[in-house]
């Protein structure tokens, strides 16, 4: 589990980078452009031996690269939601809570005492 300084530094890198969507487009033979309204902010490549044409894996690097721009705010945010709604959630009736159970357990989900 991430712990909050880790979530934190994610948090703080993601702000730091250029703001808004980002876009990855071919530039050329195996090269890729990640690009916002403002114009480029990195360029991508492989060079691997003996490869030929359109590189898929390249292209899925820059496709992943541009939408980490807004996938990693969206995910620090869900996961600070879902850490908040956990810190809410009590031991139902007749859970051990001495023994630390799991707080998203189903007796706690479902309030039913199963743990």
């Amino acid at each position: 589990m991430l712990t909050d300084t880790e979530l934190a530094a994610i948090e703080a890198r993601a702000n730091a980078a250029a703001p808004g969507e980002w876009e990855a487009s071919r530039h050329a033979r195996n090269m890729h452009q990640i690009s916002d309204v403002t114009g480029i902010i990195a360029d991508i490549s492989t060079w691997k031996t003996g490869m030929a044409g359109d590189d898929k894996e390249t292209t899925a690097n820059a496709d992943f690269i541009a939408h980490a721009r807004t996938d990693v705010p969206a995910l620090v945010k869900e996961l600070r939601e879902l850490r908040a709604w956990a810190a809410t959630v009590t031991h139902a009736d007749g859970c051990a809570a001495e023994f630390e159970c799991d707080p998203l357990c189903d007796c706690h989900i479902a309030r039913k005492p199963k743990c």
